[in-house]
């Protein structure tokens, strides 16, 4: 698993078997403390009747002497009445019959008193789904306090949501701060409306600046 001279060791974490209501942030504080967390991800599969099912977690820390203590320790690790499966090797893929979203947390810097980081959900597409041409939205002015799942779900009237990235922005020991977020569509269609109808929009009690330009001065 980690001997091969000329293969790095793994970083990467594959964790199942967790219990339904697992987050992307309960990973994140269960493993760091063996390490900084790069990123953690929890996957839902979406039914056609609006239901959600966990299918698994992932774990990416900096280090991998942090990896490795990680997974000895935390396979078999009883979270909510379930013992967590941690293995460096990746479940075996399948086809999901219905949409499928991602919940990731990406640390993009980490530095002694700043952390960049994004929280983004990813969307499988349905058969059919157009990808060309595809535009992000840049949406700005959003209250600190705003949920990944909001953004993602107030634009996810518009049309298929190939991914919702929320960037947070810490310094020292002050609280996170939503920067901006990022809405990609399958369908460009669903974009120009997204943002002819989202654009000056209250949301928190706050207009959305949504645009086709990136902020200036935000990094990406």
């Amino acid at each position: 698993m980690n001997g091969s001279p000329n293969k790095p060791a793994p970083t990467v974490l594959y964790i199942s078997n967790l219990h339904e209501s697992t987050g992307f942030h309960d990973l994140t504080r269960e493993f760091s403390r063996f390490g900084a967390v790069r990123s953690s991800m929890i996957t839902q599969t979406l039914t056609k009747a609006g239901t959600k099912k966990l299918e698994n977690g992932t774990v990416v820390f900096f280090d991998p002497a942090a990896a490795a203590s990680a997974q000895a320790a935390m396979n078999g690790f009883v979270f909510r009445g379930k013992p967590m499966v941690v293995s460096f090797e990746e479940p075996p893929r399948r086809e999901f019959s219905a949409n499928t979203i991602s919940l990731l947390r990406l640390t993009m810097d980490q530095q002694p008193k700043e952390v960049r980081e994004w929280t983004i959900a990813v969307n499988d597409p349905e058969p059919g789904d157009p990808t060309d041409n595809a535009k992000f939205l840049y949406v700005t002015n959003l209250d600190p306090q705003t949920d990944d799942m909001e953004v993602y779900f107030a634009f996810a009237r518009f049309g298929n949501v190939r991914s919702s990235a929320v960037q947070r922005h810490t310094v020292g020991a002050g609280p996170a701060r939503v920067v901006q977020a990022k809405i990609l569509f399958f369908d460009p269609a669903a974009t120009d409306i997204a943002l002819a109808e989202m654009n000056g929009r209250p949301f928190r009690g706050r207009p959305l600046k949504v645009s086709l330009q990136a902020p200036p001065g935000v990094p990406q």
